[in-house]
């Protein structure tokens, strides 16, 4: 019977350790990674979906959000 390699072993070993999780990282960047950074992008543009246009804003909306009166009352309001 032939010996493998020191090298070759740990190869073979990190070719199947990928293999297992190579399903669960994909799993992550299709249902977890992507949706956050699509949601940041969307954040910082105004967008017009009746005419599909959309201009950068940077952080106004969220200057916007946390100047409004009522989002920071609804805010507070949920810690006790």
């Amino acid at each position: 019977m032939k010996r493998m390699s020191l090298k070759a072993n740990h190869r073979r070993d990190a070719i199947i350790g990928w293999t297992f999780i190579a399903p669960q990282m994909a799993g992550f960047v299709i249902f977890v990674l992507l949706p956050l950074i699509s949601v940041f992008i969307y954040s910082v543009q105004e967008k017009n979906l009746l005419f599909g246009t959309s201009m950068f804003t940077g952080l106004e909306n969220f200057r916007r959000l946390f100047a409004d009166p009522l989002f920071t009352n609804l805010a507070l309001g949920w810690f006790p």
